[in-house]
């Protein structure tokens, strides 16, 4: 199999070029040589291997700027109008942390350096000609639709226990199958993920779910036995059958089907995966034998909070996945404008939009449209006040906290915030209030009441 040239970035060529000709042989590897064949293009990074040392690839590229990006385990990046790996051929020795080998050789074989690789679709070279070297049979895998590993998979995974992971990405990635050994041998070392940094399972995890089939790779997770070891709260939600009318899936299908719906962002493809986490936790039977799960958008919030914070997601994921699984249940009454406006302030303007394709996930998702309506009357309510532009929270109002301490006498500290919530208040009841001069009355008012009830700390 040959591929055109024209494909292949100008300065990987150039890369490629100019070590052939300095003797050495050189390589395009991995997922690019993947993209190639299967989608005429690069979707990722551009690696090479090479015989060469990595001394002699800073000799040969010491015009640009040459980082030792893992130079222990033979690797430099060359940065270009573009960032290329390229990393010396080797083979690795033993993976004490299950993850980098302790130890690496360098070797003068392409053959015995695509062995060490995971998976037979990333064993695949390429030169500068665009002739493939595929040892491996990677186009087998890519004709086959199926994720073969390279060698026995157990010792693959057990070089790196993310490969079973990875395994599964990939699989949701491009709509794959997973080879009948790979699906044989997660399951016997499954537990052993716990090896693997929260930070890396966590990346590979939003991987999946931004991946063109995630539920594949969610029931994968499941089914294979990874997700009891990476988020247990959610593998207790496969098979719960929620005993109720409304819900025709288990609360594990459910959540799946919801998260699904969501447009492909993390914050959002999370909520929908963990908004129902704390159902199983919440369930009860009445005396008709219906399921109910009373309070259970709480007890998932505590559970969301303690898996992101788990998987070391930043706080700023964490907060938005938590505000839209804490307020998925909310009344879908429209309410007087008052409460309305308490709501997105609660809720936070940014949020709102989300927080409805929550909502609008969770009814599809279930047995019934009944609440459809219902939902559909609150968001246009909700986005009416939003039109109107009124003021929403502290920050809309016409004063600060400076104007606060200034007219009062007063220093930082919680008064101040006490003073600015209750103008807020007033503003949310009546908008026209919302001027300085008004403001600044109000504040005279509210400094003479508290003070004589001594709550201001003035």
């Amino acid at each position: 199999m040959i591929i055109s040239r024209a494909k292949i970035h100008h300065d990987v060529l150039s890369v490629l070029d100019k070590l052939n000709g300095l003797g050495f042989q050189a390589y395009l590897v991995g997922g690019a040589v993947r993209d190639l064949i299967m989608f005429g293009e690069c979707r990722g990074d551009w690696d090479i291997a090479t015989n060469a040392r990595p001394f002699q690839v800073i000799q040969a590229f010491h015009e640009y700027n040459v980082v030792p990006t893992g130079i222990k385990h033979g690797t430099v990046t060359v940065q270009m109008h573009i960032p290329i790996e390229i990393t010396t051929f080797r083979k690795e020795g033993v993976y004490s942390d299950n993850r980098r080998p302790d130890h690496v050789t360098f070797v003068n074989s392409l053959q015995e350096d695509l062995g060490r690789r995971d998976f037979t679709f990333n064993a695949m070279a390429m030169d500068s000609t665009g002739y493939i070297f595929d040892y491996f049979h990677g186009d087998y895998s890519i004709f086959d639709e199926t994720v073969y590993p390279v060698g026995d998979p157990l010792e693959r995974f057990s070089e790196d226990y993310l490969r079973m992971m990875r395994a599964i990405r990939f699989s949701s990635q491009f709509d794959f199958y997973l080879s009948d050994a790979i699906e044989e041998a997660i399951p016997k070392i499954a537990r052993n993920i716990v090896k693997v940094s929260p930070e890396r399972i966590r990346d590979e995890f939003n991987k999946i779910l931004l991946s063109e089939y995630p539920s594949h790779g969610l029931y994968h997770l499941q089914d294979l036995g990874l997700l009891k070891h990476i988020i247990p709260e959610l593998d207790a939600c496969a098979g719960f059958n929620q005993c109720n009318p409304k819900h025709n899936r288990n609360v594990f299908d459910h959540s799946i089907a919801v998260s699904m719906r969501m447009k492909p962002t993390i914050p959002l493809r999370l909520a929908g995966l963990l908004h129902d986490v704390g159902k199983p936790q919440c369930f009860s039977l009445d005396v008709n034998g219906v399921g109910h799960f009373y309070a259970h958008h709480l007890v998932s919030l505590d559970m969301t909070r303690d898996i992101l914070t788990r998987l070391k997601y930043d706080n700023k994921t964490i907060d938005k996945v938590c505000t839209l699984v804490k307020y998925h249940m909310a009344r879908y009454e429209v309410l007087r404008p008052n409460s309305l406006k308490k709501f997105i302030n609660k809720v936070g303007k940014e949020n709102i939009d989300e927080l409805f394709e929550l909502m609008e996930s969770d009814i599809y998702a279930s047995a019934s449209l009944k609440s459809l309506p219902d939902l559909m009357a609150f968001k246009n309510a909700t986005n009416d006040i939003l039109l109107a532009c009124d003021p929403l929270s502290v920050k809309d109002l016409a004063v600060n906290g400076l104007d606060v301490m200034g007219w009062l006498n007063i220093s930082p500290g919680p008064a101040v915030g006490s003073v600015l919530d209750t103008l807020l208040e007033m503003v949310l009841e009546d908008p026209s209030l919302n001027t300085r001069k008004a403001l600044k009355s109000i504040v005279m008012v509210y400094f003479v009441v508290a003070r004589t009830v001594g709550i201001t700390g003035a």
